[in-house]
């Protein structure tokens, strides 16, 4: 099989090449590939710093029916990671407890590197690749004392090379 290569975008009204948008309360700085693992290294945004994280959820949606009920079948989204789910499953968390809401940020807290670990198989991204297929991956919820839902972070995924960074079977780095 042949490289197969995916884009990662921020979820943006601008243009897919777009940086993160700074409402986003977890700031990435760099995305690795090293399949079948995408790792961020990310930041704390300081609204975070000092508040308890009381809702977060997970959602996933795409353009594909295909995709869409291999979603379903997956466990349905969105998903609450503050409660026990597939998705908290799916995520490796290093520095801070993949369950989001199970203790408040501390105090400074944006002046931390954290870093986190999903998978995304070679096939999936043969599979976006082959068949034109785009997903958005949006995390969101309520921290304490913000009245409004905020966004964590949100991501675009799609075939091609027009995103931020790009997945490429044949190398590790994006």
């Amino acid at each position: 099989l042949h490289a197969a290569k995916m884009s990662v975008s921020f979820c943006s009204p601008e243009s897919p090449s777009s940086p993160q948008p700074s409402t986003h309360l977890e700031q990435f700085q760099t995305l690795h590939y090293f399949p079948p693992t995408l790792n961020f290294t990310w930041s704390p945004h300081p609204l975070l710093c000092s508040k308890q994280v009381l809702e977060y959820n997970v959602d996933v949606t795409s353009n594909s029916r295909i995709i869409n009920a291999a979603l379903k079948a997956f466990g349905g989204f969105p998903q609450n990671t503050c409660e026990p789910s597939k998705a908290n499953e799916a995520m490796l968390c290093e520095g801070r407890p993949c369950n989001a809401c199970s203790e408040p940020w501390e105090e400074g807290c944006s002046s931390k590197i954290l870093h986190s670990d999903f998978k995304v198989t070679k096939s999936m991204v043969r599979a976006a690749s082959l068949f034109n297929f785009k997903f958005t991956v949006k995390a969101y919820g309520k921290i304490e004392s913000v009245d409004e839902e905020v966004t964590f972070w949100c991501m675009e995924f799609a075939s091609g090379e027009d995103g931020r960074f790009v997945i490429d079977t044949d190398q590790k780095f994006i």
